[in-house]
C-alpha cells in the first residue's frame, strides 16, 4: 500500500491552458484522493480487526505468537503478494496499539485477547506489565 499511494505531482497537477497549476483545482483533487485513500484505509482497519477477532474467538484463551498471527488472521481475507505485507504489518499494529490485546515479548511471548484470560492470566500480564515498567522507569533515570 505505502508505494502504490505515492504519486508524482507534476503528472497530477491540475494545469490551465497556457500549462499554469491552477492551485486550487489541483488542492481539490488532492483533497479527493487524500479522502480515498483516508476511507479505504479505514474500510481495511475494520476488516483487519475483524479477522483478528475472529481468530481469537476460534482460538478463545490462546496465545498466538506475534509471527504466526498475520498469517492466521489474514487466511480468512483475499489477499495478494502485493497486499499481504502491507496487511500483515496492519495485524501487527492493531493488536500492539488495541488494550484489548496483550502482547508479550520474550520466552513463551506471543498475542491475547485480555478478555479471554483467566485470573491466573490476568495477574501474569500485570505482573509483566509491572516489570517492564519498572525497567522502562530504570532506563529513563540512567538516560
Amino acid at each position: 500500500m505505502a508505494n502504490a499511494n505515492v504519486i508524482n505531482l507534476s503528472e497530477t497537477a491540475i494545469r490551465t491552458a497556457d500549462g499554469i497549476i491552477d492551485v486550487p483545482a489541483t488542492m481539490d483533487k488532492l483533497q479527493e484522493l487524500v479522502l480515498d485513500l483516508a476511507c479505504t484505509e479505514e474500510t481495511v482497519s475494520v476488516q483487519v480487526g475483524e479477522v483478528v477477532h475472529a481468530l481469537f474467538d476460534k482460538y478463545r484463551g490462546k496465545v498466538i505468537t506475534v509471527e504466526d498471527l498475520p498469517g492466521l488472521a489474514l487466511a480468512s481475507m483475499v489477499t495478494t503478494p502485493d497486499n499481504f505485507a502491507d496487511l500483515a504489518e496492519g495485524v501487527r499494529n492493531f493488536v500492539r496499539k488495541n488494550p484489548e490485546f496483550w502482547v508479550n515479548k520474550g520466552k513463551n511471548g506471543g498475542c491475547v485477547r485480555v478478555s479471554d484470560l483467566d485470573a491466573e492470566g490476568l495477574a501474569k500480564m500485570e505482573k509483566s506489565k509491572a516489570a517492564k515498567a519498572a525497567k522502562d522507569a530504570e532506563k529513563a533515570t540512567k538516560a
